[in-house]
Formats: structure tokens, C-alpha cells, sequence
């Protein structure tokens, strides 16, 4: 379903709110949000991110942080974690 179609839908059922979750980026948040406020339906906002340590080679150094580290600093501020 096309977001833009969402809260109208949703006004149709008289759904108070709705939630939309993206995986490893935000990109629909700002657009949902705009939509579902301008339909009277609260929106909710939810972010899935992936995160993937490195296996410690044998006889390697270890690394201390997870491969993507800067990526998650900036998507945890992002989120309020």
C-alpha cells in the first residue's frame, strides 16, 4: 500500500493512529508523518536496524565496534536510543 493512501484509509476506519516502520533508513518518516497529520490520524514512527559484527579472524586483531559504527551513532541519535 502506498503511504499516501494510508491515513486516508485509516480516517475512512476511524483508526486514531497508524505506525510505519522502515529497515536501516528513515526515508518514508518526514513524508508518512506529513500525510497522516494532514488525514487526523496520529502517526507513529518505527526504525528495524540491522547490525552486523565481524568474526575475529584467528590470529587477528579484534575489532571493537561493529563494522558500520559511524552509520549507527548517527541513525541512534536519529531514533532518541
Amino acid at each position: 500500500m502506498r503511504l499516501k493512501k494510508l491515513p486516508d484509509l485509516c480516517r475512512k476506519l476511524n483508526m486514531p493512529a497508524v505506525a510505519v516502520t522502515d529497515t536501516n533508513n528513515m526515508f518514508a518518516a518526514l513524508e508518512f508523518s506529513v500525510a497522516a497529520q494532514a488525514a487526523g490520524v496520529q502517526p507513529i514512527v518505527g526504525c528495524q536496524v540491522d547490525l552486523a559484527y565481524l568474526e575475529t579472524p584467528p590470529g587477528g586483531k579484534t575489532r571493537r565496534r561493529p563494522r558500520r559504527w559511524c552509520c549507527w551513532r548517527r541513525m541512534s541519535r536519529v531514533m532518541k536510543i
